[in-house]
């Protein structure tokens, strides 16, 4: 039998994967989805709820950002599309955070980022609260 801390491991390692994977442009989304999918199957085999739920954050992360790139693409046509950008980064980013998927949460903002040509203030100092969160929780991490 498989035991908890092997479920984990596996599922750590798929979750490596698919993060490098969202990070490579010529990796389609499928592929991060799919590695998320079988991390989030390990942590659910060793009983971790926050692993398995910091996946589904991530995996939210993933479709938002297919979503917002959408979006932006339309923005020349259609002005609306950029608020709809914004409001599916504002209902990922928080969840992602929360639930410790800090780097997709910051995946997200970047994209917005981008797609706003990198002027928007707004969009700047939410990253930078991300980034603060995130330095903090490896700050603890370091100190345990």
């Amino acid at each position: 039998t498989v035991t908890a801390d092997e479920w984990r491991s596996r599922g750590a390692l798929n979750a490596r994967i698919a993060a490098e994977k969202a990070d490579d442009p010529l990796a389609g989304a499928e592929a991060a989805t799919d590695r998320l999918k079988t991390a989030r199957d390990c942590f659910a085999k060793a009983d971790d709820q926050k692993l398995t739920k910091r996946c589904d954050a991530s995996a939210r992360c993933l479709q938002a950002i297919q979503d917002i790139r959408v979006h932006l693409d339309m923005t020349d046509r259609d002005k609306g599309h950029l608020r709809n950008a914004e409001t599916l980064a504002a209902n990922v980013v928080p969840l992602a955070v929360e639930a410790g998927a800090i780097d997709d949460a910051l995946r997200v903002l970047d994209v917005l980022r981008e797609g706003m040509d990198g002027d928007d203030a707004v969009v700047g100092a939410v990253v930078t609260a991300v980034e603060a969160v995130r330095d903090a929780a490896l700050g603890a991490a370091n100190a345990d």
